[in-house]
């Protein structure tokens, strides 16, 4: 992708350096990650940057999809930091409480 990136000080890397916040910010949707690049991309030429920072990314905004998953992703990690584990089964289905022990 970052062959297609036609920024005046582009270089090789730039996209590499960002992998975790692009992951991040669009959990892996091939059309989120290259709407958030364009975006990015019209702001460094705008601003006259012309690479990709993370000052950029910041400012760069998610499309629906990205920003609805990266949330739920947040949130469902956020339910599960207490335990250490997800609150999922193997299949997917939420796990019942665990019973006292007591009758």
């Amino acid at each position: 992708m970052e062959a297609h990136l036609h920024l005046v000080d582009a270089c090789p890397g730039m996209l590499v350096e960002h992998a975790g916040e692009l992951h991040r910010r669009t959990q892996g949707h091939i059309a989120s990650l290259t709407n958030l690049l364009d975006r990015v991309c019209w702001l460094a030429i705008h601003t006259g940057v012309e690479t990709i920072t993370g000052a950029l990314l910041d400012r760069a905004t998610s499309d629906n999809a990205a920003t609805t998953s990266a949330h739920a992703t947040s949130a469902a990690m956020a339910g599960s930091a207490g335990t250490g584990r997800s609150s999922r089964s193997a299949g997917g289905r939420k796990r019942a409480p665990a019973s006292s022990g007591t009758s």
